[in-house]
């Protein structure tokens, strides 16, 4: 039983996860902005590749993608894992 909830639970940290990261991309301006600025600078960094070595830019973007996923993930997990601690804190204190 507990084995299935953590997955469970993990699984919905993982959705929610994503969800906060497509939400981010629509509602927060910085982000906006600073993928206006990054856009252009990764196309000419493409332009300016031999056919050869463009996918080397192409890995590279994908392999920090997975990272910075995974970065997102524990991210959220420990503020689940945070938000538990504290609610439980306050509520052995009443």
């Amino acid at each position: 039983m507990i084995a299935k909830f953590k997955k469970w639970i993990i699984h919905c940290i993982n959705d929610r996860t994503d969800d906060i990261l497509n939400q981010m991309a629509v509602d927060n301006k910085a982000f906006r902005r600073l993928t206006r600025e990054l856009t252009p600078l990764i196309d000419a960094a493409k332009y300016n590749l031999t056919d050869e070595h463009k996918h080397l830019l192409e890995e590279t973007d994908d392999i920090r993608g997975k990272r910075d996923l995974l970065v997102y993930k524990t991210l959220y997990r420990q503020g689940v894992k945070d938000g538990i601690r504290l609610f439980k804190m306050t509520h052995s204190c009443k």
